[in-house]
């Protein structure tokens, strides 16, 4: 294509390596996570007292917090407090608000998140509620933009999925389950309120994708975006394909569940919580494993895969890997919003570079291997 042309000159190795020490450095030193006494913006000291005195039939006595967000001048925050009967609490404060001034990469997105978060938090039944960290409060300030939760601080007795041999096969199995229970969980409620993963959304996304990707690499002088490029009739075909759109491919999914999101309790070590439910939705079932496989290594992926068309019998084991292979494609697309976020956002996120790499590789893999079977299939 015509874009591959006007490409900038490649940076050397070493160029390369100077400028993401130098990022790395500045990222750090800029996001020192620092302790501020006081509230974070947007929370009434009232709500506080009135947890503490029906948590623990105690007065509020200090306050502090740790901003957790990387990338939001909002978001997530750790609190701290201080009670009258000696003890010390831990919650999680988020203040989630969805515009393009606060998130930038959200202007022409085709869905908004936030708003299956809110559903999931203020309605989730008994057995989607053991997924979720306890909701101590919930309130929708302005629907469909802005959302306040405290929330259980899960790093006090839970710990981060760490991404091993045990751990993945133990949240492939997990998985199953959780959609289970997410699907019991959706005939009960508005699911036009989760978002629709749909093929209007995967049109529209990637218009949004090219637009982005374009944008990303005159700015940053990527290759690996180029190369993606480079391929895009090619990724654009197979993504609109009818076969990846029939019915029975679709289910509640969660949207983002990668390691970072899941908790597994250290007390009860076959139980997990997740969080960061706003990209949840009516998507393929398949996207959730494709994102917790992400970084495994070939031969666990390969290992954990198996496994999941074996507790998934309904497709086979060829249909299992098509729709396994086209999530990655989608999420290859779905990386454009980290990129426009990077471009177009006054916080420059040192990870963000690196993703990308890894996101446009694999991007191409997808599309590699579908064309094989494409190819096998005839």
């Amino acid at each position: 294509m015509e874009l591959s042309k006007t490409r900038p000159p490649a940076k050397s190795i070493l160029d390369r390596y100077l400028f993401s020490r130098l990022r790395r450095f500045a990222w750090k030193q800029r996001t020192r996570k620092v302790t501020i006494r006081g509230l974070p913006e947007g929370l009434q000291i009232d709500i506080l007292e009135e947890l503490a005195e029906k948590q623990f039939d105690a007065k509020l006595v200090d306050v502090s917090y740790v901003h957790l967000s990387s990338w939001k001048n909002t978001g997530a925050y750790r609190l701290n407090l201080r009670l009258s009967n000696g003890r010390t609490w831990s919650l999680i404060y988020k203040n989630a608000i969805y515009d393009h001034l606060q998130i930038p990469a959200l202007a022409d997105f085709p869905v908004m998140p936030g708003k299956p978060e809110f559903l999931v938090y203020s309605a989730a039944d008994q057995g989607l509620r053991d997924y979720l960290p306890v909701v101590q409060h919930c309130r929708e300030l302005i629907p469909g933009k802005h959302y306040v939760y405290i929330l259980q601080d899960l790093d006090r007795d839970h710990v981060q999925l760490a991404q091993n041999h045990d751990n993945f096969i133990f949240a492939v199995r997990q998985s199953i389950v959780l959609h289970q229970a997410m699907q019991s969980w959706m005939i009960k409620v508005d699911s036009s309120k989760l978002l629709q993963f749909d093929r209007q959304y995967s049109r529209a996304l990637r218009k949004y994708a090219k637009r982005n990707l374009e944008l990303y690499a005159q700015r940053m002088g990527d290759e690996e975006v180029f190369k993606v490029l480079d391929l895009w009739p090619q990724i654009s075909e197979l993504h609109d394909r009818d076969e990846f759109y029939e019915p029975q491919a679709y289910g509640m999914i969660h949207g983002d569940f990668h390691a970072n999101n899941i908790y597994v309790n250290q007390g009860a070590p076959r139980s997990i919580r997740l969080i960061d439910w706003e990209w949840s939705g009516i998507g393929k079932i398949h996207a959730d494993i494709a994102s917790l496989l992400k970084r495994a290594s070939p031969e666990l992926e390969k290992k954990a895969f198996d496994l999941y068309t074996e507790l998934l019998p309904n497709f086979s084991a060829q249909t299992h890997l098509r729709y396994y292979e086209w999530c990655h494609l989608e999420r290859g697309l779905q990386a454009a919003f980290l990129a426009m976020q990077q471009v177009e956002s006054k916080i420059q996120v040192a990870w963000i570079p690196g993703f990308m790499r890894r996101s446009m590789k694999r991007l191409r893999i997808a599309t590699q291997r579908l064309s094989l079977m494409e190819v096998e299939d005839h």
